[in-house]
This record gives C-alpha cells, structure tokens and sequence, in this order.
C-alpha cells in the first residue's frame, strides 16, 4: 500500500519535470521564432530602403531628370539639310557642318547632307563646306517643342578634274593649285592628277614641278565635272647600273644616284640600281658611287622622247 503510494508520488514528481521541461523548451522556441521574423523584417525593410535610395526615381536622380528634360524642353529640334545635285559621287561625310550662337560659344560639328541638333532659341551662325566649296549664313531658331525646324541650305557644286604626264615622278613633287575668276586660291594640294570638289565656276588650274609651272582654264557648271588636261614639255629617263666586267649582270651593291641640271643643281636622287625620272629638256648629269668609287655622265633631255643612261661600275 505505501509502497504503490511511493511509486504513484515518483511517477507525478517525473511527469511534472518533463512537462516543466517541454514548457521551457516551447518558450525558448517562441522566443527564437520572435527573434527571427523580427530580424526578418528588419532585413526586408532595410533592403526596401537601399531599393529607394538606388532606385531611378529617386529624389537626386528625379531631380537631375527633371532638370534634363526642363533644359530639352527649352531647345528645338533643328534640321539642317543641304541641297546639290546628285551623280558626283559625294559621300556623307564630305559635307561638315559647323553651328555656332551668334552671341557666345558652344559650337556644334556634324557630318552628312542632313544634322539634327538641339539647339535654345535665337540666332545662329551656320557653316557648310563640302570639299573646297563653303558656305556661311546667319539663322533664326524658332522656339517650338514638338516640331521639328528644317532649315534648307543650297549648294551649286561641282568638280574640277585635271590629268597630268607626270607618270614617273613623285606625288608630293607635284603642287596644284586651283584660283578663281576674283584671282582667290580656293585650293592646294599636291598629286600627280587633281580631283576636288568646288562652287560653280570659272577657275584656272595650275600646276607646278620642279620650279615650273603651267595652267588650264576650266568651267565647272552646277552638278557637273569639269575636266582639264595639263601637259608639259617633259622627258623620260631610265638609268640602269651593271657590274664592270663587261656582262649585263645587274650591279646589286647599293649606289647613290645625283642628277644634276646644266648650272649644277641637284633635281634628283635615288638609291636604286634601276629607275626612271621625268624631267624638263635640256642638259644634264649623273653621279654614281659605290663602293668607294665615282662615276659621271652627262645626257640629254628631249620632249616627249624616252632615254637610257647605263653605267658599267
């Protein structure tokens, strides 16, 4: 009897501790599951607030958008487009505008037959030049938000196209010059034949080689080439250097060629074994070394006639 009253005490006093154990233990889980969903809710809100403050549409960057569109809906879309005649070949990047206030700076540069700006309105100072051809006129900018202000430039071009027989000579020995019917060099520029792009006009097309120079009169009308040939009195050398021994084996060792006119200028020089020069009639002379030694011989120059100068070294 006391004894079954002993166990029945034993059996009360261990379910107590367990369920003061499981009660504990359901707090403690509580107390981490609060924990957690507030420190949750704290991540969740400082992630909303880097999302606002990084966000485009907040303060600073709605600021600085507003203030960009302010300044767009202070400007007008401009057009700027220019007008010539089409089959001479003109490509877009040709033709380079240059669009500047009339009052202060902040100048605009485009390329192409057509340039779209944004530009406040007022008066402007707009340039054109296609080639040698330019152009300058004073504009009016409307003040228009929606619209765009398409303004018209002219241009009556054409080109101006010279040959030459200056085929065996250097392109830099040949300077041209292109000048007006005002007597204004519109152009310069060097090659052995001439193609540029210049107004409608008259002109005189000059070219000069080794201090001479002669000139062709050229009409160029709006939309068309207009052609010239310039031709002078020249020519033709080859000089050619063979070993010494009285075979035609080419000299390979390196030489240096002087030509001299008749008052002892030097014209020409070259360090090749085999070449041909084109010169003016008249006298003249080569000097070759190699080798530590010294060749000369003189020739002539006659117009229009092809010669050769050989040397044995």
């Amino acid at each position: 009897m006391y004894m079954n009253n002993g166990i029945s005490t034993t059996i009360v006093s261990v379910l107590g501790g367990i369920a003061l154990l499981i009660s504990n233990a359901s707090l403690a889980l509580q107390s981490k599951a609060t924990s957690t969903v507030a420190t949750q809710a704290e991540q969740v809100q400082a992630m909303n607030k880097q999302r606002v403050d990084s966000a485009p549409y907040s303060s600073n960057r709605v600021k600085r958008n507003s203030k960009k569109m302010s300044v767009l809906k202070d400007r007008t879309r401009v057009r700027f487009k220019v007008k010539f005649k089409r089959g001479l070949g003109i490509a877009n990047s040709d033709v380079k505008w240059s669009v500047r206030p009339v009052s202060g700076k902040g100048t605009q540069l485009k390329r192409g037959r057509e340039a779209t700006m944004r530009l406040k309105p007022g008066k402007y100072v707009v340039s054109l030049r296609i080639g040698d051809f330019k152009k300058t006129q004073n504009v009016t900018v409307k003040r228009s938000r929606n619209s765009v202000q398409t303004i018209p430039v002219s241009a009556k071009i054409g080109i101006v196209k010279a040959s030459s027989n200056f085929a065996n000579v250097a392109s830099s020995d040949v300077k041209w010059t292109i000048t007006n019917s005002k007597g204004t060099v519109v152009s310069r520029t060097s090659g052995k034949d001439l193609k540029r792009i210049v107004q409608a006009g008259s002109y005189k097309v000059a070219a000069t080689y080794k201090g001479n120079k002669k000139g062709r009169n050229v009409t160029v009308a709006n939309g068309r080439v207009g052609k010239t040939t310039i031709h002078m009195p020249t020519g033709s050398v080859k000089f050619r250097a063979f070993k010494g021994n009285g075979t035609k084996q080419p000299l390979m060792e390196k030489a240096a060629w002087t030509i001299y006119d008749a008052r002892g200028k030097s014209v020409s020089a070259s360090s090749k074994n085999n070449f041909r020069v084109t010169l003016f009639p008249g006298k003249y002379s080569v000097v070759v070394k190699t080798r530590g030694k010294k060749q000369k011989k003189t020739f002539n120059i006659q117009s229009g006639r092809n010669s050769d100068v050989v040397l044995h070294l």
